[in-house]
């Protein structure tokens, strides 16, 4: 599935243009969530944000001191706020299940609220695999449960052993889980590379798995 069909079916779908949310106590939320997530982070590491919506949180990082920041969003409105906020240099437009990045350039990635909402987690694991660093660290911030499902656009709010078990697949360790900020939070390290999904098209789950069948 190509960027354009995605976009399409999001479309179809009245998908919200932005799911990010200007409140102050989600603002004030996400500073927690950026101070926790980066604690023990070298200030030179490569750092790529999923999800990073408007940058906002791409920023709180920069002001933290960390300066070789990526920031990724797929919303066109998110895109161009960021870029209004000044951080043409640090945000890019794509899709997590495509990311626009070389191998094993990042020594770090985080994410509040964004896998659950991606259309294939396998296969954008995969990805963020490919673009991690051998023993990168993740720290991912997953809501589950029932109050998560009754949006629609909540495409993947699986149990904690689900998340556990795609991450160890598709090539990580999961080092700690536990609630944080109302959410689970998933910590631990790239361990091997995932090489076998970078043979087949993306999206195309059945060559994927004939290839690994082989």
């Amino acid at each position: 599935m190509t960027n354009e069909k995605w976009r399409k079916y999001q479309a179809w779908l009245n998908y919200p243009a932005s799911l990010t949310s200007k409140d102050e106590s989600r603002r004030k939320e996400a500073r927690e969530y950026i101070s926790k997530a980066t604690q023990g982070f070298d200030k030179n590491w490569e750092i790529l944000v999923l999800g990073c919506g408007d940058g906002y949180e791409v920023k709180m990082i920069k002001e933290a001191g960390f300066n070789k920041i990526k920031g990724i969003t797929f919303a066109d409105q998110e895109y161009q706020n960021a870029r209004t906020m000044g951080l043409e240099e640090e945000v890019v437009q794509g899709d997590i299940h495509e990311l626009p990045f070389a191998n094993e350039i990042f020594d770090a990635v985080i994410s509040k609220e964004t896998l659950e909402h991606l259309l294939s987690p396998f296969i954008a694991l995969c990805e963020i695999n490919r673009v991690m660093k051998i023993h990168a660290k993740f720290v991912h911030y997953i809501p589950t449960g029932s109050d998560k499902q009754r949006d629609w656009y909540h495409l993947n709010c699986f149990p904690e052993y689900i998340w556990i078990d795609l991450m160890h697949k598709t090539g990580f360790e999961v080092k700690k889980v536990f609630s944080d900020i109302a959410q689970l939070r998933y910590e631990g390290n790239k361990l091997k590379n995932k090489d076998s999904i970078n043979e087949a098209e993306l999206y195309d789950l059945g060559l994927y798995m004939a290839r690994v069948r082989q």
